[in-house]
């Protein structure tokens, strides 16, 4: 509110559509602390964010080149890196997965659709660097979406999660805006190649969940004359991430949608311990990795079983949630086959996709949660199996 109330002194004169000269001057001589300012004015955010994304991609630029140079000018002169130093080619692979990240995000604002503005919402130095892109104005919009995403989701491929934001925004009614979110680290998928195991455990979440409370609270400050009414669409270890900003002090939204949970906060036990309205969730039948024939969600059980604080699943009964249908095909709408937030248009899909009955149920449910599709459970002995994450033990 501070921050807001300091920035709305300085507007221009009445009529006017650009910044003031002295807005214009901190926004171009301090793009990255003004573009990541809560309570500033999302145009404010989105103009010096941009001016820090065109400086950081010539910077990356110009490494990478420069380091070309002093690797052919080394390797010419018959001399070797020091021991101990890191050897040329992952250096400059680094620089290089820096720079597609940054152009990854430019590229997703440059892919606009007629009629939905997209507005850069934040953007930092993180390696991969952190961002939001809204699509529709956040300064004006009556109704405001964040989607938070899940495991492995990076700048690298902010593009994918803008396009599955997209397909929401699509469907929401006019003067919404939804918030393609990669506001914190999410864990990597683990590997033989990657051990890190952190999507088992809260740590991501913590952090990542004061990071979307603080997003959350500067847009209570920039609209705080007119409050938008304010949803948040998770998907798989995003909803354990939500529902960590969710139990913070000073945090409410009216909706509250989750999609193939990889399970909340153990500390969670039904909807009251959430700062929400209303809760939804939607799941599809639990398939099994690796097991093509079994069609369906085949990691966010995974998650829950073996985590080692975030089991509970929100499509049991006691926790309350309003649960709705996203793979029953046909006239409700595309199946989801998989735990994936995009698969395109192929035979395959997941939770965003275009014309599936998950999608067409999370607009159902930020409008009012009327004619939502019911969930149905396992009916089959073998569905049994695998909804329980026992198949094949």
């Amino acid at each position: 509110t501070v921050i807001f109330a300091w920035w709305k002194k300085m507007d221009p004169a009445t009529g006017e559509n650009s910044f003031s000269a002295r807005q214009e001057l901190l926004l171009s001589e301090f793009p990255t602390l003004l573009g990541n300012l809560e309570g500033l004015p999302y145009a404010a955010r989105d103009h010096a964010n941009r001016i820090a994304l065109t400086a950081a991609i010539a910077d990356y630029e110009r490494r990478i080149a420069e380091f070309d140079e002093r690797v052919s000018t080394s390797n010419a002169g018959g001399r070797s890196w020091a021991l101990g130093r890191e050897v040329p080619d992952e250096a400059l692979e680094k620089l290089k997965e820096q720079l597609a990240a940054l152009k990854n995000i430019r590229s997703s604002l440059g892919a606009a659709q007629p009629g939905a503005p997209r507005f850069l919402a934040s953007l930092t130095e993180d390696t991969p660097p952190l961002a939001a892109i809204s699509i529709g104005d956040l300064d004006t919009a009556k109704s405001v979406t964040y989607a938070v995403p899940g495991m492995s989701t990076t700048t690298g491929d902010m593009s994918g999660w803008t396009d599955a934001s997209q397909n929401l925004y699509s469907l929401a009614q006019s003067g919404s805006a939804v918030v393609a979110w990669i506001g914190y680290q999410t864990p990597p998928a683990p590997d033989l190649s990657n051990l890190d195991f952190g999507v088992l455990d809260m740590k991501y979440a913590e952090r990542g969940g004061t990071r979307l409370s603080a997003s959350l609270r500067g847009l209570s400050a920039v609209r705080q004359g007119a409050p938008p009414k304010l949803n948040i669409v998770a998907h798989s270890y995003g909803t354990t991430t939500a529902a960590v900003a969710l139990q913070k002090d000073f945090i409410h939204v009216d909706n509250f949608v989750m999609l193939g949970s990889a399970g909340l906060p153990d500390k969670v036990r039904t909807v009251e311990d959430l700062n929400a309205d209303r809760v939804y969730s939607g799941h599809a039948k639990n398939g099994f990795p690796f097991f093509e024939f079994l069609k369906g969600d085949q990691w966010a059980w995974v998650g829950r079983d073996n985590s080692q604080n975030h089991h509970l699943n929100p499509m049991d009964p006691a926790f309350g949630s309003r649960r709705f249908g996203v793979d029953s095909g046909g006239d409700a709408g595309r199946a989801v086959t998989d735990h994936s937030a995009l698969m395109g248009d192929g035979n395959e899909a997941g939770y965003f996709d275009q014309r599936t009955e998950s999608l067409r149920n999370v607009v159902r449910a930020i409008n009012g949660g009327k004619k939502l599709t019911p969930y149905e459970p396992p009916e089959t002995v073998e569905d049994v199996y695998v909804e329980r994450g026992t198949y094949g033990r």
